[in-house]
């Protein structure tokens, strides 16, 4: 298991990764038929697939090797039981219908070895997925609660201010945001319109703490967001995705909206 497990874990991963293209895919079904990107998507994902495949027979490569080997070792015990019964026959110290006994009673213990070694297989095939789901749950995130964060007495409608922010994605060139003001006064329903890419998006991420600035600040009801419990900043806000809002299984608009706050 240890010779395999790099690859267990590999195949996982490209598993996520076949999940997420798939899900893309048919999201996104329509752009990609109006902009005849099919074929370069259909590449993208047949090489995702050929991974699987790879390190799957990878796998089974090493574990048939192991396989014969512990094949080998059981029909090798198996031959010196044997051999040592018929002996003991040689000298009447056991007869022939102990001997089939005997022989019986092996094969189903080592027929129960196999068995073991089989639930075993599953076992481990099943605990892959389980430790990358614990070691993701587990993850200690870069934005946590501010020390002996209180929580912040917020009035009926609260205003928001961006003052002098300037954010940049990691990797990416050139800031989104570069001295970026706004004052939003409480009460004030504002429409930001823009070109993709222009920072709707970074704007609503970076007031509730999904991101930080790297220069200036942003307030909420004169409090900068930083501040704040995370849990009491990110239940100000409800958001509907411009994929249609809805994004588990049997919800409704109205869930989405009261997602943050339920009650």
């Amino acid at each position: 298991n240890r010779r395999r497990k790099p690859y267990a874990r590999a195949r996982y991963r490209n598993y996520n990764r076949d999940s997420g293209r798939f899900t893309e895919a048919v999201e996104s079904i329509q752009a990609i038929a109006q902009y005849g990107q099919e074929n370069r998507v259909l590449r993208q994902y047949d090489r995702v697939q050929r991974r699987i495949v790879a390190q799957g027979l990878m796998e089974a490569r090493i574990g048939r090797k192991y396989g014969f080997g512990r094949s080998l070792v059981l029909s090798a015990a198996k031959r010196a039981c044997q051999g040592f019964w018929i002996w003991q026959y040689r000298h009447n110290a056991l007869d022939a219908a102990m001997i089939m006994y005997l022989n019986m009673l092996t094969e189903q213990l080592l027929a129960s070895f196999g068995g073991y070694a089989s639930l075993l297989e599953r076992i481990y095939d099943g605990v892959e997925p389980t430790r990358v789901l614990v070691k993701l749950l587990n993850e200690t995130p870069a934005i946590a609660d501010p020390p002996a964060a209180a929580p912040v007495a917020v009035p009926r409608r609260a205003g928001i201010e961006f003052k002098n922010v300037r954010f940049a994605y990691r990797g990416r060139k050139g800031a989104v945001l570069r001295g970026f003001q706004l004052k939003i006064r409480p009460g004030t329903v504002l429409g930001i319109v823009g070109r993709s890419g222009a920072g709707k998006t970074t704007i609503q991420n970076l007031m509730t703490r999904l991101f930080d600035v790297q220069e200036g600040a942003v307030a909420i009801s004169g409090r900068d967001v930083r501040e704040w419990p995370l849990d009491q900043l990110r239940g100000l806000f409800s958001h509907v995705s411009q994929n249609g809002g809805v994004f588990f299984s049997g919800a409704r608009l109205w869930d989405v909206i009261r997602f943050a706050r339920p009650e």
